[in-house]
């Protein structure tokens, strides 16, 4: 299938899920950067940081570059705004329009989720192994499923959340409490810790790789919405 370009050399910005924030962070000149990180706070509305104490998050607005005035696609739902990240996409366009949709011939419901052969517009992975091949690619997603979003491209890094995430702290990743204790601190510390763990993964593919572009997912936010 030949895929629509919708992404163009310098990355598309589009917020994902209600609001989120999009941050790069520049080299030396602003105009010409070598390495794009571009962070998704999933589930998280801009206008809310200002109503909380962010400082590390501050500090990337002001030396790196923030989309402000940016709306979520509809459906904004996680795995089709991400595919509208990478893409520079409407979901009618990239074709993820929901995150299951009903197959007659089973019949029943079918998870979209993961599946990368389903976008149908050219991905910017896509677009650099195409175009830019000498470049570094990295993902790190704290949901598996968003694996989708390098479409068909052979990516440098990725690293999934089934990867770093250990099995105990996703087992509370939809709850409002721990489940044998009743801690709601417990379950609500496990959603910050797989954010921490993302985190980590990303300070060591930086150090160790030195993506030209890196894409992160942060759940923590919108498993908490979720609960």
């Amino acid at each position: 299938m030949r895929k629509k370009l919708f992404v163009l050399p310098m990355v598309l910005l589009l917020l994902v899920s209600a609001w989120s924030l999009i941050i790069s962070v520049p080299a030396s000149d602003p105009t010409l950067s070598e390495h794009v990180i571009i962070i998704v706070l999933d589930g998280c509305r801009r206008d809310k940081l200002d109503l909380a104490v962010t400082p590390h998050i501050d500090h990337l607005i002001k030396k790196g570059v923030v989309a402000t005035e940016c709306h979520t696609i509809l459906p904004s739902m996680t795995v089709g705004t991400h595919t509208s990240v990478v893409t520079g996409a409407y979901a009618e366009t990239h074709g993820i329009v929901a995150e299951y949709y009903y197959n007659w011939s089973i019949p029943g419901e079918v998870e979209v989720a993961g599946r990368s052969e389903l976008v149908e517009a050219m991905t910017i992975y896509e677009l650099i192994e195409t175009d830019y091949s000498n470049l570094v690619t990295a993902l790190i997603v704290g949901k598996d499923k968003l694996s989708m979003m390098t479409g068909d491209a052979e990516i440098d890094v990725e690293i999934l959340a089934s990867d770093y995430i250990p099995e105990e702290i996703d087992a509370l990743k939809y709850t409002y409490a721990d489940p044998k204790s009743g801690s709601v601190q417990k379950a609500f510390r496990a959603k910050l810790t797989m954010n921490r763990l993302t985190m980590d993964q990303v300070l060591n593919v930086m150090r160790e790789d030195a993506p030209n572009l890196l894409i992160v997912n942060m759940p923590a936010i919108d498993y908490v919405g979720h609960v």
